[in-house]
């Protein structure tokens, strides 16, 4: 499962995870907080309680005995202190009936009982007052002896009791759920933290070992450019030693070109002086059929390491468009790990700097590639120049081996042949010139392409130093992961 996701996916997994389980901590808490808070309202309730029947007992507790003192000293004003037990006993009373009025209350038996009987206290004490001030004495402690608080108190005191029952049971569940907190707090943030840092710890694993993945890829890719582009430099290398040695087969072709036009002059020349030197003049004849014989094999040489040339060319056009692939997929591998670090957010930044250059490279590999194709592209198109050319020597190379046997034939006639030797040696100077020229343009020829090899092999420099540059960049991501 976690090798279909996505480093995205992967960290948004990995951290909803331990939110996830704090929520459920800080829910479970908050519940256990609100019941603490519960009991302690429960509690504060029975204290009020309590504290209602203490205040309640002594209102009527002390309305019985202002009662008692104004009977046994009827010349005091025990009124004042009457009111204030009568006040109390009032204020306490309605709020123990707002008590009664909740189903839950637990001492309503005995409270409901300590109002009727405060309310029975409470018109004997009237009525005593009254007696007293009317001087009736002695039907007010007739009346007085009736006071009987034995069972108020009584049932004060199992009020009392069952609410110190309650209350002890509520400071045991407080102190239950503080236990509970407590062993919430603690040991659920130290389970979340934990099994957060496992989660964290795999997934890292997994992207580090991902980019790892990919890191290796792109050394490997790099090492590959490498070497290719190394071979490349010694093809190019061999390319331009076959050049050179081409150029100076050619300019050694000029130069019999150049004797030969000589010798054709010589031969005119010599036609012209006399029947005398007709032998000089076969001879001169000879020559230049031999030189043409030699002009024609080095014209067949020069085709043969034209072609050669060509062959070699087209294996760079070869190599030079794997180059240009290899760096398209450099450039996706580098486009898709940018892609990959912009998903990262913050945390992929500097991957997406290092998969950046790698793309320059990339691109810039491209081009170096692009450009040897257009160089070797132009050496091609030099070479069918070149070829041309030299075929066009080989016929002039032939038609002046027949012009000049031709010449041979006509010295068996020494009026025809001066004439005939005259004008074939013209033709002949003139083949010659046309030849030294075509072999010009081959030597030019030759120094474009000497010229493109040196440029190319500059290109396979440039290329070699990036991929380099390339392969250093995935070593360091490497030793990054």
């Amino acid at each position: 499962m976690l090798n279909n996701l996505n480093l995205k996916q992967r960290l948004l997994f990995g951290y909803s995870v331990p939110i996830v389980l704090f929520v459920i901590l800080g829910v479970t808490y908050f519940i256990s907080v609100s019941k603490r808070q519960a009991l302690e309202v429960e509690s504060t309730k029975s204290l009020d309680i309590e504290r209602s029947v203490n205040q309640f007992t002594i209102g009527a507790s002390g309305m019985i005995r202002t009662v008692r003192g104004q009977l046994l000293y009827p010349e005091d004003d025990f009124q004042p202190p009457f009111q204030y037990a009568y006040g109390l006993l009032k204020q306490e009373r309605t709020k123990l009936k707002e008590n009664l009025k909740d189903p839950q209350f637990l001492v309503s038996e005995q409270v409901s009982f300590m109002i009727s009987e405060a309310d029975r206290l409470e018109k004997i004490a009237i009525e005593a007052f009254q007696l007293i001030k009317d001087r009736k004495l002695v039907e007010a402690k007739s009346l007085v002896r009736t006071f009987r608080i034995d069972n108020f108190i009584k049932a004060r005191e199992a009020i009392i009791a069952k609410d110190d029952e309650v209350l002890k049971k509520l400071k045991d569940e407080q102190e239950a759920v503080d236990r509970f907190i407590l062993i919430l707090s603690l040991l659920g943030t130290l389970l979340a933290t934990i099994f957060a840092m496992a989660i964290a710890l795999l997934f890292i694993g997994k992207s580090v070992e991902g980019v790892s993945q990919a890191a290796r890829t792109v050394a490997a890719s790099a090492a590959e450019i490498a070497a290719t582009v190394e071979q490349q430099e010694r093809s190019i290398a061999q390319q331009a030693a076959s050049v050179n040695q081409t150029t100076t087969t050619v300019e050694e072709l000029g130069v019999s070109s150049r004797q030969s036009a000589q010798q054709a002059d010589a031969s005119a020349a010599g036609a012209k002086a006399a029947l005398a030197i007709t032998e000089d003049g076969l001879r001169a004849v000879e020559k230049t059929t031999e030189g043409l014989n030699n002009l024609k094999e080095k014209v067949r040489a020069i085709a043969e390491q034209i072609m050669r040339l060509s062959e070699q060319t087209g294996q760079i056009s070869g190599v030079t468009a794997v180059v240009a692939d290899i760096a398209n997929q450099t450039n996706m591998l580098a486009l898709n790990a940018a892609v990959e670090a912009a998903r990262a957010g913050e945390q992929g930044k500097g991957f997406a700097v290092v998969a950046s250059e790698i793309r320059k490279l990339a691109d810039e590999s491209k081009k170096s590639a692009e450009r040897i194709y257009q160089l070797v592209s132009d050496v091609q198109a030099a070479m069918n120049s070149t070829v041309m050319v030299t075929d066009e020597g080989t016929k002039t190379a032939d038609a002046s081996i027949l012009l000049a046997q031709g010449t041979t034939d006509a010295f068996n006639s020494v009026t025809e042949a001066i004439n005939s030797v005259f004008l074939n040696n013209q033709q002949i100077a003139l083949g010659s010139k046309q030849q030294a020229v075509g072999v010009q343009q081959v030597i030019s020829a030759m120094n474009a392409i000497n010229l493109g090899s040196k440029e190319a092999a500059s290109g396979m420099s440039q290329v070699k130093v990036s991929a380099s540059s390339l392969n250093t960049v995935a070593k360091e991501l490497q030793a990054l992961t």
